[in-house]
């Protein structure tokens, strides 16, 4: 699941005009809480290869 609502969060967060709120939209989709999301898409980010 974590990796789904990271595909997400990606997504939605590259338009600047969904970005406000989008934790809030994928964790109701989801059933997952927003600071849960947020804290695991920031885990995400630190994993990452850098570029």
């Amino acid at each position: 699941m974590r990796g789904r609502a990271d595909r997400m969060a990606v997504e939605v967060r590259r338009d600047p005009a969904t970005r406000a709120g989008a934790y809030g939209r994928i964790g109701e989709q989801l059933g997952v809480h927003p600071e849960a999301l947020r804290t695991w898409f920031q885990q995400a980010e630190l994993d990452r290869p850098p570029r």
